[in-house]
C-alpha cells in the first residue's frame, strides 16, 4: 500500500498536475503524502518551511490529517475525555490550542539545518518536526494569516479568504504550494480557476499547483471537460489512478484489519411489485422526453434513471430554441419517483403507504401527470396498501433489513463492540430508530389516525383543485373557453357566484401566470408529504414513549430486585471479553453519512453497519480502517436483486467506463497550447469593491483579468461599487424573475438610492444562465409576465439605470465606461444598512432628492442639522446656503429653483 501511494504522489508533485483519483481512501493518503514530498524537497532546497494551502477539501481528508497529527493522542481515555468536553461544549478549548496540538510528524531529516530567523518556528529538541496543522476562517485576522504563512504549514482554507489574501499586496506567496480538491465543478463556479490564475501569476516558479478529483464521471459527460479543467487551473499532466487498477486493488488486498460482511436481504413478494412498477413508470416518462427531443435510447439511456445523471443530461439537451417546459415537469416527475422507490427500502409500510397516498391526492386532477393513471401506477397503490393486510386482519409486512440489522447489533454487542449504524439522512435516522422498537399495536394507531385523516384531507384537496387548478393544460383549456365566452363553469355554492372580477381572476388565472403552476404543486406536494411524516413520526414516537413508561412502571420492582446481579453480570462479560467501555462511549448509535467523519475520529468504533449502499461512505469506511491497529468490520445491508443494489454496482460501473472513456479523450485531445495567466497583481489602479459573495460567479474573475484592483469586501448595499457615488447591483436573468414576483429588488434598490447617487441594476443574460431556453412564443409570455413589474420598478426609482449584459467581457467594459472621470472607491464607501428609524420621513427625504442643487450625498447630513427645515433654507441668502451645501454653485442651483416664477 505505502509503495502505490509513493507512486502516486510522485507523479503528483513532479508538475502542474490533475489527479483523477476513485472515490475512497486514495485521495487522502495520496494528498497527505504528496504534502510530505513537497515539504521535503522545499525545506533542503530552501532551508525554509513552506506553507501548503489546501482548498475546497472534503472533511474526510481533514480528518485523515488530523489523525496523523504527533500531538493527539490515540489512547481511549484520552479520548473519552476530549467526547466529554465536546459534549458538555467546551470543545472551544481544543480548538484553541489547534495550531499546537495539530502538528504534523516528519522526519529529522525535513528540519532546515540553517539557523532561521525569530519569525520561524522553532525546532522542537524530538526526533520529529512538528509541522502545524490548522483550518483558516474569517476569525483568524489578516495580520495573523500574514504570520502564519510567513511560519509555513499546512492550512485547509476556504477559497474565498484565500482570494481576498492572493488579490492584496500585503502577503508573500514565495513559500507556498497550493492543493485543489474536487475541482469538477470549475467549469461552473469560477472562484477556483480564479484562485490558481492570480496565484500563478505571483510567482517564478509556477509548478506548485497540484489539482485532485473523485469524481471522473462529471468529467466525462461534457465532451470538452476536461480540457477546459486543465486550461483553467494552468495543468500540463494529468493522471490517472482508477479503483481498477493492480496496484490499487493489490492495495486492498493488502489491509489486514478490513473486513467487509455483505449481507443480501430478499425482497418480499410485495416489494417486487412496487419497485418494478414504479421503474416502469419512470420508463414511461423517458420514453416521452426522448420523443420530444427527437433522441435515442443511447443518448439518454435507462439505466441512469436511477441517478440525477438523467436529468442533467436531459437539462443539457432541453436548451435554446428546443426547451420545452414540459419536459423539465418530466424530470420533476422522474426525482419524485425515484425518492418514493428509495424510501420503500427504509420506511416501514404504514409510512409508505401514507407517502404513496399523499402523492396520488396531491396529483389527482392534473391533466399533465399523464403517468398516473398508468397500469402500473395503479399496483404500487395496490401493493402498498397490501403490505398492511393479511386479507381482512391488520398485519403490517416485517421489515427484513432491520431483522437482519437486529441480530448484527446483538451478536456484536454479545462480543463487546459498539455498532455504528450508518444512513443516509436524518429522515432515515428517525424513522430507522423507530422502526426498531414499534409494535404493530402502534403501527395499527399510525394506521387509523392516518385514515381518519384521509377523507377529511381528500375532500379538502379535492374542492381545491376543482377552484384553482395548478394543471398547465387544464388551466389553458378553460382560459380559452371562458375568452371565447362559453363553457362558463358555475359552481354549486351560490356564495361564488356574488364573488366580484377580481376574486374570479384568482380562480381562473391568464395563461402567462399558468407556467409555473406545476412546479409550484410539486413543491406543495413534497412539503406535505414530508409533514406529514414527520408529524406521523412524533406521533408513532409520543405512542411509543406511552407505552415504554407502563412497561417501565410495570417492571421497576423486578429491575430494583436484579440490579446487583445485573451488574456483576456486565462487569464479568467485560472481563471475558477484554473490553472495558468507557464512560462516554454511545452504544448502538445511529448516524447519518454528514456525521460520519465525526463519529469515526471520536467514536473509533470496531463494527459498523451501512443501511444505506453507497460508495462514497464504503469507502470513507476504508479509508478510515487503513489507520487501525484492530480489527474493523464493516456490515453492507441490502435488498438483493434490488434497484438500491443495482443503483449501487452500476456507480462503480460508471466511475469505470468515466475512467476508460476520460483516458482515451486524453490521448487525443493531447496539446502543447501556451498557458496564458494574468497580469500581475500589483500596481493596478483602476479598483472596484466587490462583495466577498460575489467570487462565485465569472464576472469578478474577468474584471481581474481586464486590470481591475478588485478590493473585497463584506457589502450589505449592492454587489459593486465603481466609485463613491456609483453602486451596482447584480442579477442573472433567474434571479431577477424570482426578485421581481418577491419585491425583493424594490427593497435593494430603494436601500441603494439613500447611500448612493448613481445605481446600476445589471442584468445578465448569459449563455451560462441559459437565457434562451424558451422559444419564441415562451419567451413572449415570459416578458410579456413582468413587463408590469419592471414598469413599476423604474417608475418607483427613476434615478436607476437598467443595463444588459450578454458576456462578463462586455460587463468589464461597461464597468470601465462608467468609471472614467470617477474618484476610486475606498472602504470607507461601503456604506451601511442603518437601523431602521420610525422618524425618518423617507417619502419627505425623496422630495429633497430632487429639489435643484442639493446633492445626493448632503441630504442625510441637511436631515441631520438641526433646527433646519426646507422653509428656512428658502430664506437663507447664498453665502449661508453655501456654508450648508458645501458648493456655491450648488446653492445657487437651489435659490434660482426655488425663486422660478411660474408664467
Amino acid at each position: 500500500m505505502e509503495t502505490f501511494i509513493d507512486t502516486i504522489s510522485e507523479s503528483v508533485v513532479s508538475c502542474r498536475s490533475l489527479t483523477i483519483l476513485s472515490s475512497g481512501y486514495l485521495l487522502p493518503q495520496t494528498i497527505l503524502k504528496s504534502v510530505y514530498r513537497d515539504v521535503e524537497k522545499y525545506v533542503q532546497a530552501n532551508k525554509e518551511y513552506p506553507s501548503i494551502f489546501i482548498v475546497n477539501a472534503p472533511p474526510h481528508v481533514y480528518s485523515h490529517f488530523q489523525s496523523n497529527c504527533l500531538g493527539v493522542d490515540k489512547s481511549v481515555s484520552v479520548i473519552s475525555k476530549e467526547k466529554k468536553r465536546h459534549r458538555s461544549g467546551s470543545l472551544s478549548e481544543l480548538k484553541s490550542q489547534k495550531s499546537s496540538e495539530h502538528l504534523i510528524p516528519f522526519d529529522d531529516k525535513v528540519r532546515p539545518t540553517s539557523s532561521t530567523n525569530s519569525s520561524s518556528p522553532k525546532s522542537p529538541p524530538q526526533d520529529k518536526l512538528k509541522f502545524p496543522l490548522m483550518q483558516i476562517d474569517f476569525r483568524i485576522s489578516s495580520e495573523s494569516r500574514k504570520e502564519l504563512y510567513k511560519n509555513g504549514g499546512i492550512y485547509f482554507i476556504t477559497s474565498r479568504i484565500l482570494i481576498s489574501d492572493l488579490i492584496s499586496e500585503d502577503f508573500t506567496w514565495t513559500n507556498t504550494f497550493l492543493y485543489l480538491v474536487d475541482i469538477e465543478d470549475v467549469i461552473r463556479r469560477f472562484h477556483l480557476s480564479f484562485v490558481t490564475h492570480v496565484y500563478a501569476s505571483l510567482l517564478t516558479d509556477r509548478n506548485r499547483v497540484r489539482a485532485f478529483t473523485q469524481k471522473a464521471h462529471i468529467l466525462s459527460f461534457i465532451e470538452t471537460s476536461l480540457e477546459q479543467i486543465k486550461q483553467r487551473l494552468l495543468i500540463e499532466k494529468v493522471f490517472f489512478y482508477p479503483y481498477s487498477r493492480d496496484e490499487a486493488v493489490t492495495a486492498r488486498i493488502n489491509f489486514t484489519h478490513f473486513v467487509v460482511y455483505s449481507i443480501k436481504v430478499e425482497l418480499t413478494l410485495h416489494m417486487q411489485i412496487i419497485e418494478r412498477a414504479l421503474y416502469e413508470t419512470m420508463k414511461v416518462i423517458s420514453t416521452e422526453i426522448r420523443a420530444r427531443l427527437n433522441l435515442t435510447e443511447s443518448a439518454l439511456p435507462d439505466e441512469k434513471l436511477l441517478f440525477g445523471e438523467f436529468e442533467r443530461r436531459v437539462k443539457y439537451y432541453n436548451r435554446g430554441s428546443r426547451y420545452d417546459e414540459e419536459i423539465s415537469s418530466m424530470c420533476l416527475d422522474l426525482k419524485s419517483l425515484r425518492t418514493v422507490m428509495f424510501s420503500m427500502y427504509l420506511f416501514n409500510p404504514v409510512l409508505f403507504y401514507i407517502q404513496v397516498e399523499i402523492m396520488r391526492l396531491m396529483l389527482w386532477g392534473e391533466e399533465s401527470f399523464f403517468w398516473l393513471e398508468k397500469k402500473s401506477m395503479s399496483l404500487v397503490f395496490t401493493h402498498a396498501k397490501e403490505r398492511m393486510w393479511n386479507g381482512e386482519t391488520f398485519q403490517v409486512e416485517k421489515q427484513k433489513k432491520v431483522e437482519e440489522l437486529k441480530e448484527i447489533i446483538q451478536q456484536e454487542n454479545e462480543h463487546g463492540n459498539d455498532v455504528v449504524v450508518v444512513v443516509r439522512n436524518e429522515q432515515t435516522q428517525e424513522e430507522l430508530i423507530h422502526s426498531m422498537e414499534l409494535s404493530e399495536e402502534v403501527l395499527r394507531g399510525v394506521y387509523q389516525e392516518w385514515f381518519d385523516r384521509k377523507n377529511e384531507l381528500e375532500k379538502q384537496l379535492k374542492e381545491e383543485k376543482l377552484r384553482n387548478r395548478t394543471d398547465l393544460n387544464s388551466k389553458v383549456k378553460k382560459w380559452n373557453l371562458v375568452k371565447a365566452g362559453v363553457g362558463q363553469i358555475k359552481p354549486e355554492n351560490e356564495k361564488f357566484e356574488e364573488k366580484n372580477e377580481k376574486e374570479k381572476d384568482e380562480i381562473i388565472r391568464e395563461e402567462d401566470s399558468i407556467t409555473w403552476g406545476y412546479q409550484e404543486v410539486m413543491t406543495e406536494m413534497t412539503q406535505r408529504m414530508y409533514n406529514t411524516q414527520k408529524s406521523m413520526a412524533e406521533a408513532t414516537q409520543k405512542k411509543m414513549v406511552e407505552i415504554i413508561e407502563i412497561q417501565d412502571e410495570i417492571e421497576k420492582n423486578e429491575k430494583q430486585q436484579n440490579e446487583n446481579e445485573k451488574i456483576e453480570n456486565n462487569e464479568r462479560a467485560d472481563g471475558i471479553n477484554g473490553f472495558k467501555r468507557a464512560e462516554n462511549f454511545v452504544k448502538n448509535s445511529v448516524i447519518t453519512q454528514n456525521e460520519l467523519n465525526h463519529v469515526l475520529r471520536w467514536e473509533k468504533p470496531r463494527a459498523l453497519v451501512l443501511y444505506n449502499c453507497s460508495l462514497w461512505v464504503t469507502r470513507v469506511v476504508e479509508t478510515y480502517a487503513l489507520r487501525q491497529e484492530e480489527d474493523v468490520r464493516c456490515y453492507m445491508l441490502t435488498y438483493s436483486g434490488s434497484y438500491e443494489s443495482l443503483k449501487y454496482q452500476q456507480s462503480i460501473r460508471r466511475e469505470k467506463k468515466a475512467f476508460e472513456d476520460l483516458i482515451k479523450k486524453e490521448v487525443e485531445h493531447k496539446n502543447d497550447k501556451p498557458v496564458e495567466v494574468v497580469a500581475n497583481v500589483k500596481n493596478r489602479t483602476k479598483a472596484i469593491i466587490v462583495d466577498i459573495r460575489e467570487f462565485r460567479c465569472e464576472l469578478p474573475f474577468q474584471l481581474f483579468k481586464s486590470g481591475f484592483k478588485l478590493i473585497p469586501k463584506q457589502i450589505e448595499i449592492g454587489d459593486y461599487i465603481l466609485s463613491p457615488n456609483i453602486v451596482v447591483e447584480r442579477k442573472s436573468a433567474i434571479d431577477l424573475v424570482g426578485s421581481l414576483k418577491s419585491k425583493r429588488v424594490n427593497k435593494q434598490i430603494q436601500n441603494m438610492s439613500r447611500k448612493y447617487e448613481t445605481i446600476v441594476l445589471l442584468i445578465e443574460c448569459y449563455n451560462s444562465e441559459n437565457f434562451d431556453e424558451y422559444d419564441v412564443s415562451k419567451t413572449e409570455q415570459t416578458i410579456r409576465m413582468y413587463i408590469p413589474q419592471i414598469t413599476e420598478l423604474t417608475t418607483e426609482f427613476p434615478r436607476v439605470k437598467i443595463v444588459w449584459t450578454y458576456s462578463p467581457q462586455m460587463t468589464a467594459n461597461i464597468f470601465d465606461t462608467l468609471k472614467k472621470n470617477e474618484r476610486e472607491p475606498t472602504e470607507e464607501d461601503c456604506k451601511f444598512i442603518d437601523e431602521e428609524n420610525e422618524q425618518i420621513n423617507w417619502n419627505a427625504l425623496e422630495v429633497v432628492k430632487r429639489l435643484p442643487g442639493i446633492p445626493i450625498d448632503k441630504v442625510y447630513d441637511l436631515q441631520n442639522t438641526p433646527n433646519l427645515s426646507i422653509s428656512r433654507m428658502m430664506a437663507m441668502n447664498e453665502t449661508q446656503l453655501s456654508e450648508i451645501l458645501g458648493d456655491k454653485e450648488k446653492a445657487s442651483q437651489f435659490l434660482a429653483g426655488c425663486n422660478f416664477e411660474f408664467k
